[in-house]
């Protein structure tokens, strides 16, 4: 652990810019960047922080030559962190984590951090993408009655290179629909923590309210039964 502890700022950045990173290289590509899981996601990146918070403090480890340098960089790229949960539409648990995450990077920030100029370009940055996310949630939680989907089911196909939905989507008072959407995933870049995926392919369409009824089973990689009538994947 002593011998981590004075390369902790620079293990902690690595991690924290998987998620954005496979979202701004999934978007140049042209696909989706979908974790696994974003509760586990969350969970591991705020143990981490939180311990290497921790034992840094502890421990009073002397940083490494230039490694102040990504104790300044943890900090905005956290708030990133928090910023990509919101956009992918993580729950209120997630977001808490996040937050934790955030609020070990800024310890590490404010115990660490010595390179004036850096200091000062990340408090800015920090604070700016702040203000956008208070703002962005001022917006989802005006708009969130407008129409919502939410996934009642997921299934696999044998191989994991699809993934059916079955979505619920409420329009309020215009009532709503339920759909079958495939989801192909493509095993690359960042394949232990997520999966790139490009726009879902929609192929069931029916009456909302009726999600809970639909039954999904792979034949096959590529066929899909739906309430027992198969349908053919393509991609």
């Amino acid at each position: 652990m002593k011998k981590i502890l004075p390369v902790a700022p620079v293990l902690l950045f690595f991690l924290l810019t998987l998620f954005p990173m496979g979202k701004v290289i999934g978007c140049l590509a042209g696909y989706d960047f979908i974790l696994y899981s974003d509760l586990a996601f969350a969970v591991f990146l705020a143990f981490c922080s939180c311990t290497l918070m921790v034992g840094s403090l502890w421990c009073q480890a002397v940083l490494s030559p230039n490694v102040d340098i990504f104790a300044a960089l943890c900090l905005p790229i956290s708030v990133v962190d928090i910023l990509c949960f919101i956009l992918t539409g993580s729950n209120s648990l997630i977001l808490f984590l996040a937050v934790l995450t955030c609020l070990c990077c800024l310890i590490l920030f404010l115990r660490f951090a010595r390179l004036k100029s850096l200091v000062t370009a990340s408090a800015f940055l920090s604070g700016f993408l702040v203000v956008l996310i208070v703002f962005l949630l001022v917006i989802i939680s005006l708009f969130s009655g407008f129409g919502r989907n939410s996934v009642v089911k997921n299934l696999s196909s044998p191989r994991g290179y699809h993934l059916a939905q079955v979505v619920s989507n409420d329009q309020g008072a215009l009532g709503g629909n339920t759909l079958v959407q495939v989801i192909h995933r493509d095993r690359d870049l960042f394949s232990f923590a997520g999966y790139f995926s490009k726009k879902p392919t929609r192929i069931y369409l029916g009456e909302w309210g009726k999600s809970g009824s639909i039954t999904l089973s792979w034949a096959d990689e590529y066929t899909l039964y739906i309430n027992g009538q198969p349908h053919h994947i393509t991609g």
